[in-house]
């Protein structure tokens, strides 16, 4: 039996093994011990920051033992929020490349440590954007990006800062492709193993497809059957891949 640690922000609640109570046992991890582990919020940035608040990278490496399988899940709360942050509330001077590399730069921390411990690493790489409107995406990194102003005037700058820069989804989506490249160049170079799952899930325009958005306000795909089964075959084939 294999030790299977999965990690990774709120999207990853997709990797949840489905219920045998249910009736849709997962064929692809039967024979294995698989833990997923979710943590909110949770960015490749904060892996380089030895005080994070959130202490994700001690926890990962708590959790994980000489030889384990680890996949490694996360990004899409730095593209999605962290960058649009650096632009309208810090208002750095940045590439998005330049940006993304520093993303790299803290998520190689983790790396060394869980290779000083023998794993073998999968990286996952981002989904296309769900939020295919604008102005709702926007509505959702606006809510998050100020959430810690309470400065009526304050805010109101922020989301104009926002407005003016916030793209629409076709660019959003060339944003994944050239993170998704990083992150693939990335996992080369250290030996590493990387997949992504937005060739089954974008439609033929390249977009996400609309049986895998919520009808509901949410920028996480829709939580079915099918998009776990997504997720756990892609996961299944890249473990197993030479």
């Amino acid at each position: 039996m294999s030790k299977i640690h999965i990690f990774g922000d709120s999207h990853s609640r997709a990797f949840r093994l489905l219920s045998p109570r249910g009736g849709y046992t997962s064929k692809y991890f039967s024979g294995d011990e698989v833990s997923v582990n979710v943590y909110q919020a949770a960015s490749m940035k904060g892996f380089g920051k030895r005080d994070s608040t959130l202490s994700v990278r001690e926890d990962i490496l708590s959790k994980v033992s000489n030889g384990d399988t680890v996949a490694l899940a996360f990004g899409q709360v730095d593209l999605e929020l962290g960058w649009y942050y650096s632009l309208v509330v810090k208002q750095e001077d940045i590439t998005l490349r330049r940006f993304l590399r520093a993303c790299l730069e803290s998520y190689d921390v983790l790396r060394k440590e869980l290779t000083e411990k023998n794993c073998n690493i999968v990286i996952k790489g981002i989904n296309y954007p769900v939020l295919l409107d604008s102005i709702k995406a926007k509505r959702y990194v606006g809510r998050i990006v100020t959430e810690a102003f309470d400065n009526d005037k304050e805010i109101k700058k922020y989301l104009l800062l926002l407005d003016n820069k916030y793209p629409e989804v076709f660019t959003r989506i060339r944003h994944v492709n050239l993170f998704n490249q990083l992150l693939e160049d990335f996992s080369l170079s250290n030996s590493l193993k990387y997949y992504d799952i937005n060739s089954s899930i974008a439609s033929e325009l390249g977009i996400i497809h609309e049986k895998y958005i919520p009808a509901s306000f949410d920028h996480h795909l829709v939580d079915s059957i099918e998009t776990r089964l997504i997720y756990q075959k892609a996961l299944f084939e890249a473990i197993h891949s030479k």
